[in-house]
């Protein structure tokens, strides 16, 4: 099974930055390593942009969302819904990541209806969970949506503090979910850098990575050290 690479570019960049990070992406640079999936979740205004140039370019690189609606199509201004992104090869979005539920007060029933939009639009999702959440938000989903979702653990004491938890405390973590997510890939996010970025992926089944991935070359640094 592949392992997951989900860069969270959050409310960063501009379309001159993306277009310049995308242009100068080298296209050998995941050709021996077939085993990682490269996803990307840049700001929503750039979506439709970043499809044109991956698709012209024919890069191995997927396209995530950091967010979607728990509203359907309809009147709800501002909102991204599911149809939104129909035909833009959206393959996954981010839902209840830490900022999120801490900024924007997004509950767990809040996120668990997110989670059912995007599941019936065909969307993957990346559940973002941490403790003492994770019980309850578990048991908001249905067990099917359970079945089908990644899980990511995102301590909240490494979000943008660039300091990472020990790899024992994610195993330890991860032995805890699998009460409800028995099967599920789990995923690491939260403060991963090429100095950790192998740690972690040895002990997963892939890493979410943002301020370590903005820079093409931090990114390029953060392969490489893959070997």
């Amino acid at each position: 099974m592949q392992k997951t690479i989900l860069l969270n570019w959050k409310a960063n960049k501009n379309i001159i930055e993306v277009e310049h990070w995308l242009n100068n992406f080298p296209k050998d640079l995941l050709a021996n390593k077939p085993d990682l999936r490269l996803l990307i979740a840049p700001p929503f205004p750039f979506i439709a942009q970043m499809r044109r140039l991956i698709d012209h370019q024919q890069l191995a690189i997927s396209l995530a969302v950091q967010d979607i609606s728990a509203q359907g199509a309809g009147a709800y201004t501002g909102e991204v819904v599911a149809k939104n992104l129909e035909f833009l090869g959206v393959e996954m979005a981010i839902i209840g990541h830490s900022e999120r539920r801490k900024l924007f007060n997004e509950s767990s029933q809040l996120v668990a209806s997110k989670v059912h939009r995007a599941l019936a639009a065909d969307i993957g999702v990346m559940l973002c969970l941490d403790e003492p959440d994770f019980p309850e938000q578990a048991k908001l989903l249905t067990e099917q949506e359970r079945t089908r979702v990644s899980v990511a653990y995102e301590p909240v004491s490494a979000i943008g503090s660039g300091q990472a938890v020990e790899p024992e405390t994610v195993k330890a973590f991860f032995q805890k979910l699998r009460q409800f997510f028995p099967f599920n890939p789990l995923i690491y996010g939260g403060s991963v850098n090429p100095s950790n970025i192998k740690d972690f992926l040895a002990i997963s089944d892939g890493v979410l990575v943002s301020s370590a991935a903005l820079e093409l070359n931090d990114f390029i640094l953060l392969m490489q050290a893959l070997g």
